[in-house]
This record gives C-alpha cells, structure tokens and sequence, in this order.
C-alpha cells in the first residue's frame, strides 16, 4: 500500500506555500537540524549573506510568499506555481507593489530580488520568464528536489513532500510518452496535456520557436474536459486589403477515432456580415487546394483519401479544419513511422507557408 502521504492531497499552490515557509523558517532557530536546510534553499533563492532573524510573510500584496532581511533592506518575492503558469506580469506587478507598501514592513527604498518557482513541468509560458529575464531567478523541481533531499530523516514533514515531489517529476516522465496507453487502452496523448505538448514539441523542437513572436509557441488548453494543444505556424496575417487578420496552427486533440493532428485556419469573423462570410470561405478554399497541392507531391508520403485527411467541408466556421491526420497508426508503430510522419509534417507546413506568402487572399 503507498504511504499515506499528505501532500498527495494537499497539492495547491498555497500548500506548497506552507512547506517552503515551513523550511526557510528554519533559519531563525540556530541549532536546530534543519537550520542548514533553511539556509540551502535560502543560497538556492539567491540570498548568500543571512544575518539576523528573518521576517516571512504570506499574501503581501497578494505575492506568493515574501523573505525579509531587515538587515540588508532586501526583500525576496517568491511567486510559487506548481501546475500554472504566470500571468499578466504578475511578477512584475508584485515586485512594484511591495516596493511601494516597504513602509508597512520597517523597510525604506529596499532592494527587491525575485523569484520563479514552479516545482510542475515548464511549458512554454515558463520559458518566456527565463527568456525575458521576468525574474532574478528562476527554479525548478529538481533544482528545489536536489537541495532538500539530503535532509531527509529530520522530519515527517520534510519528508512526505520529498516523496510527493519526486513521484511528480516522475510522472511528467511518466505520462509524457505519447507512445504509451493506460490500462483501459486510451492513449496518454488523449488525456494528458504533457502527452500532447511533447508530441507537438517532437514535430516542431523550441529551437524552432522564435520567441519574440507567437510562431511555433505551443499553447494548451481544455474543451469539454478534453486537453487540446496548438502551435501557430502563421500569426495574426492581415487579408489583402484589409486590417482583419487570420492565423493558421496545427492542433493536438482527440474524438471518435482516437488522437488526431489538424491544420486549421482561424478568422474571427463576424457570421452576420454576408462579405466576410464569403471572404472566409474563399480563402479557405483556396488554403484547402493549396493543401490538397502539397499532400499530393512524391515526398509526401501520406495518402489524401487512405488517411481521411480531410473529414468534410469547414468553411463555414471561424475555426475551419484544412488538414487532419488520425495519430492512432503512428503512435501504434512510432519506432518505424514516426520520423517519416515527422518530416511530412514539417514539409506540408514549410511549403504551406510558402505559399501563403504569395496566396492572395
């Protein structure tokens, strides 16, 4: 029977909250034999210099978690993610309103370190804090696994969570093989976002990303309690002789016949408005033949008709199908079928874009 462990059932965010409070409070008990723990996590956070007691608030200003050093006038603000990620600038908003309210915590014009701390798996949205430097720091499940581990056997407490966040980082191993079933024969890749954004990640690496832009970012999602993932592939592209845009991405989901990849057309047009219903589907008729143009060429090598890559007129909608590929076949022999699925699609989308670039739509 596995441990009955409580941060198996305490897995929110202000749970986890509570524990590295929990730890880093033990730096104001010298002595004591989780005193060197406190003062690891507090080097791992950024803090190499600790003299005197140190203040720990909660929810100051609505940030996460706040260390304050009296002594040296600085203060840390932790904003702790465990399964989302940050939003709205949410750091930054933190970072200015704790500045402002010092007064309230015997501070003046102190020195505000940050910190991003997300024990969960970092998607995308993640790595944009690094990449935009959104944080003076930036730490991980195994960076944070690796520091207090050694400390286990001190305390039930320290170690029921050390079990629960190594079963975690487990089983975003686990369940991020998009190759694999549960028992009940469902694919991963149908119910698990990291299935899904791995998958996506395999066809198009982060290398490919460019950051500054939406292009190749992978996003996610939920849609009847069923997880969808995107990667955009053209953004925000204005239609010839207006300012209205559209977007095209490819998208992850699943429905009767198991996972599926489709390629998908996005206008946000409005239904009541007769020309831009038929700009609409005039230009996604022209997208489909485009298509149609690209699947049919020696190097592809999926088949239009034996692989139903197109499952019915969709032109009437803002969101319009051009392409679908039932995953189920790949996913079964992945080892032998996977590297050629993955330069099909890499081709149909670089010859897409292309042609995007001169289609007059």
């Amino acid at each position: 029977m596995p441990s009955n462990n409580i941060f198996k059932f305490a897995t929110k965010e202000l749970s986890q909250d509570a524990f590295i409070c929990w730890c880093v409070n033990w730096i104001n008990y010298p002595g004591e034999p989780l005193h060197q723990l406190a003062a690891d996590i507090l080097h791992l956070l950024g803090q190499e210099k600790i003299d005197g007691e140190i203040v720990i608030k909660r929810q100051f200003k609505k940030a996460d978690v706040i260390f304050v050093f009296p002594e040296e006038n600085r203060v840390i603000i932790l904003e702790d993610k465990t399964f989302t990620s940050e939003h709205d600038d949410q750091i930054a908003k933190y970072k200015k309103d704790v500045y402002e309210a010092a007064g309230e915590l015997g501070l003046s014009e102190p020195e505000i370190r940050t910190v991003y701390f997300k024990t969960g798996f970092f998607y995308d949205a993640d790595e944009l804090i690094r990449y935009y430097k959104k944080a003076d720091v930036i730490i991980d499940g195994e960076a944070f696994l690796n520091v207090i581990k050694p400390y286990c056997g001190h305390s039930e407490i320290l170690d029921s969570y050390v079990e629960y966040l190594r079963d975690l980082i487990e089983w975003y191993d686990i369940y991020g093989d998009f190759t694999k079933k549960y028992d009940d024969g469902e694919w991963y890749v149908r119910w698990e976002h990291i299935a899904q954004y791995k998958l996506m990640r395999t066809f198009f690496p982060e290398e490919k990303w460019d950051k500054d832009t939406d292009i190749f970012y992978v996003d996610s999602g939920s849609s009847a309690g069923r997880p969808w993932t995107e990667a955009s592939i053209i953004e925000d592209k204005r239609f010839m002789g207006s300012n209205d845009k559209y977007s095209i991405f490819w998208r992850i989901d699943s429905d009767g016949d198991g996972p599926y990849l489709s390629l998908r057309f996005y206008d946000d047009m409005d239904k009541s408005n007769t020309d831009e219903v038929s700009r609409h589907k005039e230009a996604y008729e022209k997208m489909l033949e485009s298509i149609k143009s690209i699947v049919s060429k020696d190097e592809i090598t999926l088949d239009w008709e034996r692989d139903r890559l197109y499952d019915g007129y969709r032109g009437g909608y803002k969101e319009s199908s051009l392409l679908r590929i039932v995953l189920t076949g790949y996913l079964e022999d992945w080892n032998s079928k996977g590297g050629q699925l993955i330069k099909d699609v890499n081709r149909i989308t670089d010859d897409f874009i292309a042609i995007l670039a001169n289609l007059e739509i």
